[in-house]
């Protein structure tokens, strides 16, 4: 009986640690959206994949070029953008705590 009384009082110490985490020590993120167009055209690239080194996050551009990132990391982070006839890209983007980063990209051949 004395065993489970100190396991129990022992998980409910580790509760009230985790709960009381400060929320600068935990991992604050943003939303990464725009557009990828043809820098000689301006027209829409649909089907670029845009990927944020590092992590698992990776999109395809949507209809008119659109594409969204939810969950990157704030701070700066690097953007690959690859599009089938275009040079990929590599880009330094600053991703906003709690917020959403615009980012227009323009491919060339």
């Amino acid at each position: 009986m004395r065993v489970r009384v100190r396991w129990l009082a022992a998980l409910g110490g580790l509760v009230l640690l985790l709960a009381g985490t400060p929320i600068a020590a935990q991992q604050v993120q943003g939303v990464l959206r725009g557009e990828v167009r043809s820098a000689s055209e301006g027209s829409p690239i649909i089907g670029a994949r845009l990927s944020i080194l590092g992590t698992s996050l990776t999109v395809s551009s949507g209809a008119e070029g659109r594409f969204q990132i939810r969950g990157v990391p704030a701070g700066d982070r690097e953007l690959v953008v690859i599009a089938i006839g275009f040079a990929s890209q590599r880009l330094t983007v600053a991703i906003a705590e709690g917020g959403t980063t615009e980012l227009a990209v323009a491919m060339s051949p």
